[in-house]
């Protein structure tokens, strides 16, 4: 091969290139194609006059064999080269100019620095800079992903009865308090007749039944895109998984029980396991994709499956459907402490599941039965409101979606007739116009007056009036009493909500109204209200939820980052959004 070589280059370069025992004589018109296809790019024609003798009388360049070796292995650095280079064009997509500023600096200073070597000719540079630049590469992108990926904490937004928690995989279990924050790694207990609700930053939930112990295996956040990923693996028990709307389309929520993992893209998924390795899912919305014995089925709005330790999951089978409530109103007025709560049959069911008690949204203070008839007598009914709903369940024991809500009034006959005004929370009651409709419900045949005008009332106990004129705040005294003499009057406040007000927001360590600018890595927000309303602050992937106090006073502390501040006003008990602002956020 060696005699060969000064014939090959002669063929390459052309006749005007003489060749003679593996050395190489090149004309100056050609040192940059000979640079090109000897080290693989023609802008290492410095490197060649470098190396190469000048024959200055005849215009001709010498190399040796020697040099004809360095080259070759210039050529072979080169490839490498280039194929570093293009993965920083990955790293800076990938955000590594905010999240590995320093790294990626480092790099593009490497990679100038390379160049400056080639216009110079310093074989030497190159070769260190082209051996060592690869590492530096996978620094940045390290270090990329350190920053980017973020953990993420889960609040214990309710909890009811014993519930504990356990710091990491080896900690022990200890007493959990509603407002502890659960990370990676973390675990959440909870005891006979107990449960807990726990809230991530997506906005996404996670209602963890009684007997049941959930792990959280993964919980992160891509501060790049914003998007989640979280993982609970159930060890037993049940649990139901609320994804928010952005959770839903943008983030990863995988939910492990028993030997399936499951994909959400639900909004409404219920997870039960037990000690025989035998895993029920139900989904309510939207689908998920179960895996199991590399076995992979999607189950849709209303289905459920079955997964058995070792084998594939069943094919999705349709949830039954949920049992109707044989009521003309979902509203019933009673007066003692027991009521017969009955419904339609549903055909091919095996049992019910009941719920009641007196969180409407179902996630605390809630008592849960399984009956295998269509009723059941609910005991021990305290005075005031109590929500009731039941879904239907299958041969296989899969839970299908539950029935409208239902609400029960007690009241004593020895007791004045109760009523209560819809939208109303602590006998406060908002609206953003002159005009409001408010309805309500009493005891049939009760007779209610409103500021001294009487107010007819169905035979249902429901009633309904009508307020004009409303202007910042109203006292409407409400006036109601029975056949047997008991009456009761109860004050209710109508506060027209005015957006100058709710949005008259003092901010410490931040200057500004269109434009906040921030001066220190945290800033505080406050502002008088009203009682009754929470605030939600949002800036990037900050979520922070505050409610007012009894003065209507509420403040929030934040680390902010440029971008957006967005606040909104909801209605603490509804949840219904009242108005929002948003305004530009940057540092000074």
């Amino acid at each position: 091969m060696r005699l060969f070589l000064p014939l090959l280059f002669i063929i390459l370069l052309g006749s005007t290139i003489q060749a003679q025992d593996n050395s190489l004589t090149f004309s100056s018109g050609e040192l940059q194609s000979v640079a090109d296809r000897l080290s693989g790019n023609a802008q290492y024609w410095p490197v060649i006059l470098e190396l190469a003798e000048h024959n200055v009388p005849e215009n001709t360049f010498y190399l040796t064999a020697e040099d004809l070796l360095i080259l070759s292995n210039l050529s072979d650095l080169n490839t490498e080269f280039e194929a570093q280079r293009s993965r920083i064009k990955g790293l800076v997509e990938s955000g590594a100019a905010i999240f590995a500023e320093n790294e990626l600096d480092d790099v593009q200073q490497m990679i100038a620095n390379y160049q400056a070597a080639i216009k110079t000719g310093d074989i030497d540079k190159l070769f260190e800079i082209g051996q060592n630049l690869g590492s530096a590469i996978d620094h940045a992108e390290k270090v990329l992903q350190e920053n980017r990926i973020a953990d993420i904490e889960a609040q214990i937004e309710r909890k009811q009865g014993i519930v504990e928690r356990r710091q990491g995989l080896l900690g022990q279990w200890t007493n959990a308090d509603r407002g502890d924050l659960l990370k990676q790694s973390d675990g959440i207990k909870t005891l006979e007749q107990s449960y807990a609700s726990l809230s991530f930053s997506d906005g996404s939930a996670l209602k963890v039944d009684p007997s049941t112990t959930a792990i959280i295996r993964r919980s992160r956040i891509d501060r790049l895109s914003e998007n989640t990923d979280t993982e609970i693996s159930l060890e037993n028990g049940s649990v139901l998984a609320r994804l928010s709307a952005a959770g839903k389309e943008r983030s990863s929520y995988i939910l492990n029980a028993g030997t399936s993992s499951t994909e959400l893209r639900s909004r409404n998924f219920f997870a039960e396991t037990d000690s025989s390795d035998t895993v029920k899912l139900t989904n309510y919305d939207g689908e998920a994709s179960v895996n199991s014995n590399d076995v992979v089925i999607t189950i849709g709005k209303n289905e459920g499956t079955i997964v058995e330790r070792g084998k594939a999951p069943l094919p999705p089978r349709k949830l039954l459907p949920a049992p109707a409530i044989p009521w003309a109103s979902s509203d019933t007025v009673i007066s003692n402490d027991r009521f017969l709560f009955r419904f339609n049959v549903v055909a091919k069911a095996s049992q019910y599941r009941i719920e009641y008690g007196a969180d409407n949204n179902f996630s605390g203070n809630t008592n849960g039965r399984t009956v295998n008839d269509n009723q059941l007598l609910i005991n021990n009914i305290p005075d005031g409101i109590i929500y009731v709903r039941v879904q239907a369940i299958d041969s296989l024991g899969l839970r299908g979606p539950f029935s409208n809500t239902v609400r029960i009034l007690r009241s004593d006959d020895r007791k004045a007739p109760p009523v209560f005004i819809n939208d109303s929370q602590n006998n406060i009651i908002f609206t953003l116009n002159s005009r409001k409709t408010l309805t309500g419900i009493t005891e049939p045949s009760a007779r209610l007056s409103v500021s001294g005008s009487e107010v007819s009332v169905s035979p249902s106990g429901k009633f309904s009036f009508t307020l004009t004129n409303l202007n910042d705040e109203h006292m409407i005294p409400v006036k109601v009493s029975d056949r047997s003499g008991n009456s009761s009057e109860k004050t209710f406040k109508v506060i027209r909500l005015q957006e100058n007000k709710l949005f008259d927001i003092n901010y410490t360590g931040a200057t500004g109204t269109d434009t906040v600018v921030y001066s220190q890595n945290n800033i505080s927000i406050s502002g008088t209200a009203y009682p009754g309303l929470t605030f939600i602050i949002e800036n990037n992937n900050f979520i922070k939820e505050v409610k007012t106090d009894m003065n209507g006073r509420w403040g929030a502390t934040l680390y902010p980052t440029d971008g957006y501040l967005i606040i909104k006003v909801l209605n603490t008990g509804s949840s219904k959004e009242y108005f929002s602002r948003s305004v530009r956020i940057q540092s000074e």
